[in-house]
């Protein structure tokens, strides 16, 4: 099909899940196809291999990245299925920030920005809580220095936007 629908592509994230449970991560763009019973189908998955150490989170990150572009090729906004609430938390205010990049400067508003600023800073501050109360030693400073890392980039997109509707109302 030209597109597909929400459900094969809810189907499609399912297999990459399964892929990832299995031990393997995807290593390249998302293909999906549709057989003739209706059935989705992954296609070229020969990058597809086992994923080992410290490299498997890249590598599982890299195979959802992917499966984002999938979902906005396709008209839809990507959730993965198989995450936390506090995750999930996370994931909206990207889709928030990836909304607001294809807009005009013009087009966004500060009740936007200010909604998106809110949002950021409670999942940020839930998200910390669950890597505090989950998880221990090395791990959980892993975690904490990579969520730090990642709303650091999250926080300077948000300036941006602050700054794009601060000329606005200056204009």
């Amino acid at each position: 099909p030209k597109k597909l629908t929400r459900a094969q592509l809810d189907e499609a994230q399912n297999a990459i899940h399964k892929l990832h449970e299995a031990g393997y991560s995807l290593n390249d763009t998302v293909q999906v196809g549709v057989d003739s019973s209706g059935k989705v189908v992954l296609y070229d998955i020969g990058k597809a291999s086992p994923h080992k150490g410290s490299g498997a989170m890249g590598s599982q990150a890299s195979d959802m990245d992917n499966l984002r572009l999938l979902y906005r090729d396709n008209g839809e906004r990507f959730e993965n299925t198989n995450v936390s609430e506090q995750e999930r938390n996370i994931e909206k205010v990207e889709n928030t920030l990836e909304s607001l990049f294809f807009k005009k400067p013009e087009e966004i508003t500060t009740k936007e920005v200010e909604k998106l600023v809110s949002d950021s800073k409670k999942a940020k501050a839930d998200m910390v809580e669950h890597i505090k109360s989950t998880m221990m030693g090395a791990r959980q400073k892993k975690e904490l220095s990579a969520l730090n890392f990642k709303f650091r980039l999250i926080d300077a997109q948000i300036g941006a936007f602050q700054e794009d509707v601060q000329k606005g109302a200056n204009a």
